[in-house]
């Protein structure tokens, strides 16, 4: 739950780092969150734009949370724009996302 709470306090950070750990951490809180969210709107058609609200408000979290991830993992912010491609833009992403911290990256200044 911690990885959740950063991811949004860093919500306008995007020069620092985020760890393997605590990135997918943070998403896996953010899926289970949104699973239960479409779960009420399922059972209560009332709560239909619940979803849609969440979803539109973790976009930006969600997004600096990746580009301190390819920050991490010593890849250039722009290969966030791999989003936009669909399936093998994604697969690029999730590969990239996985990847441990190289050691060169480990030794930088965080803010950089």
């Amino acid at each position: 739950m911690n990885a959740y709470i950063d991811m949004i306090k860093n919500a306008f950070d995007v020069r620092g780092r985020v760890g393997r750990h605590n990135y997918w951490l943070g998403i896996l809180v953010h899926l289970v969150i949104l699973w239960v969210l479409v779960w009420f709107y399922k059972k209560v058609p009332v709560l239909a734009f619940l979803p849609a609200i969440y979803a539109a408000a973790m976009a930006i979290p969600y997004i600096t949370a990746t580009l301190r991830r390819l920050n991490d993992t010593g890849k250039s912010r722009l290969w966030a724009l791999m989003f936009l491609v669909p399936v093998f833009g994604w697969i690029v992403l999730f590969v990239f996302t996985i990847q441990e911290t190289p050691v060169s990256v480990q030794s930088r200044d965080v803010r950089s």
